[in-house]
């Protein structure tokens, strides 16, 4: 099975799978969801997709299954281009249960390396935050005075 988030192998470890490349472990809910789904097929991954206008999933994601990146062809559906399995419905959770660190890898276009890049945030990220920062009331260091006027 392969991260779904940076398509890396994933190592069984401990009873559940982990991506080694940022040690980030699947709960064994998640991981046996997206091991029927993606990989045995035992089971089909909801078909969902988020209809509010403009509404597009963003972001890079790779399927568990087939391990190559996913795409948004339809906004609000991201599909394997391979087994054509749609990976919506698990978003959320890995999003939100399931941290991964930023990777930055190049970004493949027609073969080449393209000159654009993702900042590695998501928009939950950047709009959460504000909320996030941890607020110290340290005085500020004397790197942060203004210089003295000379006289």
């Amino acid at each position: 099975m392969y991260c779904p988030k940076c398509g890396e192998v994933l190592k069984e470890k401990e009873g559940t799978f982990t991506c080694v490349l940022d040690d980030m472990p699947l709960s064994r809910y998640m991981a046996s969801r997206l091991y029927s789904c993606f990989v045995s097929g035992s089971e089909e991954p909801e078909d969902f997709r988020f209809t509010k206008e403009g509404y597009v999933v963003g972001g890079r994601w790779f399927c568990p299954g087939c391990g190559v990146p996913m795409s948004e062809e339809i906004p609000g559906a991201v599909r394997c281009p391979e087994c054509r399995r749609n990976i919506v419905s698990f978003i959320r959770a890995l999003l939100e249960l399931h941290p991964h660190a930023t990777i930055r890898r190049p970004i493949l276009i027609d073969g080449e390396t393209s000159p654009l890049q993702c900042a590695g945030i998501n928009r939950h990220e950047a709009e959460n935050a504000k909320f996030l920062r941890e607020r110290i009331s340290d005085p500020l260091g004397p790197e942060f005075c203004a210089s003295p006027i000379a006289r």
